[in-house]
């Protein structure tokens, strides 16, 4: 089975997620932390559906910043089904997802500009944001709720291998 045509995409979103699951900013708000809790839970499921390639084919590989990731797809062509079905399905949900923060972040940019335009950070602006909440406009309201259910409904399950 090959896994060529999307395999840098898999494997720059899995990377992602363990940034994000590791970053200690990640868990400044509900929403922020709501979203690393789906990260941890993402790279869980690869980890945990491919427990026993890792150990087959990456056991000399350091745990870190996507590097096992990189070594099961370095074997992508004798790794078994149920990793590389892990694989697909958790860049699925987050070309989903990124799908739907990209919506969101286009209808909030005349919002943030109107009302955080003295942020000099992500950071300020995300505080700005949140601090204007009443005062955003609908599509940016409507945007950001969207994500905000999407996670409620969607709770991570925790991953058993660690």
């Amino acid at each position: 089975m090959s896994i060529k045509p999307r395999q840098l995409t898999a494997t720059v979103l899995i990377c992602l997620l363990g940034a994000i699951a590791a970053h200690p900013a990640a868990g400044q708000s509900d929403l922020a932390r709501q979203a690393k809790q789906h990260a941890e839970a993402a790279v869980g499921q690869v980890r945990d559906a491919c427990a026993t390639d890792a150990k087959s084919f990456c056991s000399t590989v350091t745990p870190g910043e996507g590097r096992v990731a990189l070594c099961l797809l370095a074997h992508e062509d004798r790794i078994s089904n149920q990793c590389v079905g892990a694989f697909f399905d958790v860049a699925d949900r987050i070309e989903l997802a990124i799908s739907n923060v990209a919506r969101a972040a286009s209808a909030c940019e005349p919002d943030a500009v109107k009302l955080c335009s003295s942020a000099n950070s992500k950071g300020e602006l995300v505080q700005c944001m949140q601090q204007n909440k009443s005062n955003l406009s609908a599509p940016c309201s409507s945007g950001l709720a969207d994500i905000e259910n999407r996670l409620q409904q969607v709770q991570p399950q925790p991953s058993s291998v660690r």
